[in-house]
């Protein structure tokens, strides 16, 4: 029912007309999209150009009566879809620039024996993002409110982004090592071994709201903080030596890299030894 409308006397005026619902298609507002591209550049300054694909959502549409307190009755138009409007993925090489990373010699000693390891490291150092963006948009346009802008309509967005981003390692070791003493042949023998290592950096991001509660307002929230974060690369290796009576296997571990990436610093990484 609709009281105290324009007739004057405030007799209430019957809203007769049942709601009206469709389908309909609906995607992120522009102003909306922007600011999550604009959250986005923010991960330039760890070396991450990251993109999130836009996707439409199928939503309701619904029309009804409703009723203004100063003009009376009129309609009232609403839109909306909820869900997910976007996701992205990326994995990108930051490190070494090249096929492998020559290390530099490794010395250490077996007893009697000292070894010296010469050897490469194939693999690398990656940068991952997966992104998503959750919530509801939609459009409306209310007549019945005291208020200009949802009387002339406009697009709104109440949206959640989340960002992971991530380093990974991953290398294979190839080489040789060199036994040198008195008592046994001085030979090289192939080294062999990898290893993997792994870092989350914190990242954060605020909800995103455009015209939300009302049409008149804007854009609010999208702020991006971005973290550090440090993670050494450890391998395995194993290697094995026999010459006349003198034989062994012999295994182990090193750490060969430390990285840091941070958007205070750019992305580097330090032998570990």
């Amino acid at each position: 029912m609709c009281k105290q409308c324009t007739d004057g006397r405030g007799e209430e005026i019957p809203l007769e007309d049942a709601p009206k619902s469709t389908s309909v298609t609906l995607g992120l507002p522009s102003e909306a999209a922007s600011k999550v591209n604009e959250a986005l550049g923010k991960l330039e300054a760890i070396g991450l150009r990251a993109s999130i694909e836009t996707l439409q959502v199928t939503g309701t549409q619904k029309e009804e009566e409703c009723c203004n307190p100063k003009s009376g009755k009129n309609k009232k138009l609403t839109q909306s879809a909820s869900g997910k409007f976007g996701s992205g993925k990326l994995q990108a090489k930051l490190f070494p620039t090249g096929p492998g990373l020559n290390m530099p010699a490794k010395y250490f000693s077996l007893g009697f024996i000292d070894v010296k390891a010469s050897f490469v490291a194939e693999g690398g150092i990656y940068l991952g993002f997966d992104g998503s963006i959750e919530g509801e948009v939609g459009r409306r346009v209310d007549a019945c409110r005291n208020n200009e802008a949802d009387a002339e309509g406009c697009y709104f967005a109440q949206l959640n982004t989340t960002i992971s981003v991530g380093l990974s390692a991953s290398f294979k070791i190839g080489g040789s090592l060199t036994f040198d003493c008195t008592l046994c042949d001085t030979r090289k023998l192939e080294l062999t071994g990898g290893g993997s290592a792994g870092a989350s950096i914190p990242v954060t991001v605020s909800g995103i709201s455009y015209n939300v509660p009302n049409c008149d307002s804007g854009l609010q929230g999208g702020l991006v903080t971005v973290g550090d974060a440090t993670f050494t690369v450890s391998t395995e290796y194993s290697a094995s030596y026999e010459s006349g009576d003198t034989s062994f296997d012999t295994s182990g571990s090193w750490d060969l890299l430390t990285c840091t990436v941070g958007v205070g610093h750019p992305f580097s990484c330090e032998i570990a030894f």
